[in-house]
């Protein structure tokens, strides 16, 4: 499986499931989308298909695209990280029940640290769609997870847009533990 990074607009992303952490109140990334959908997500929320509490997931189609789909992904009494861990796993659980095979994950609205959040999601992904299997030839085979490809579209951690101290450093969210990798020294 592959994870990677992006900070493209949400608009224009082209992935068969895009995970939107949101509470009742949509914000930023979320109400951008939603205005794009005619107020769909917002409609859901008003009719209580989706409440955005901790953990709860609601798939739906996005209108005109055959086969693409957003997962709601519930934020709100998410205060702690233990809580935000249980939130990412609601997420990466509703994401493998679906066909999916390249998805996007955006991460405003959860967690202030985003490199944190990317690591957790990868490691959520990556736990969920473990199958174990004790003897081989005594187990039918399982299917194969159809994800392929995850990127995490999240704005950047205060960290690194706050911290002039560290200018050689920048963020490096190629694997599951997104951490940052010194820059070369510029050549005078």
């Amino acid at each position: 499986m592959e994870f990677t990074a992006s900070s493209a607009n949400l608009l224009n992303i082209k992935a068969d499931s895009l995970i939107l952490a949101t509470g009742s109140q949509l914000q930023n990334s979320a109400a951008d989308l939603d205005k794009s959908l005619d107020g769909a997500i917002s409609s859901l929320i008003k009719a209580g298909d989706f409440g955005g509490k901790s953990g709860e997931t609601l798939v739906i189609h996005i209108p005109g695209a055959a086969g693409k789909r957003i997962i709601l992904l519930g934020t709100e009494g998410a205060s702690t990280p233990q809580k935000q861990i249980n939130v990412i796993n609601a997420g990466a659980n509703a994401l493998l029940k679906t066909p999916s095979s390249k998805a996007v994950w955006v991460g405003e609205g959860l967690s202030d640290d985003s490199e944190w959040e990317a690591s957790i999601v990868a490691r959520s992904i990556k736990a969920a769609s473990y199958k174990y299997a004790p003897q081989p030839k005594m187990v039918k085979k399982s299917k194969p997870a159809k994800l392929k490809t995850l990127a995490t579209n999240m704005p950047p951690s205060p960290k690194w847009s706050k911290n002039p101290n560290q200018p050689n450093l920048k963020p490096c969210a190629t694997g599951p533990a997104a951490k940052p990798m010194p820059m070369p020294p510029k050549k005078a």
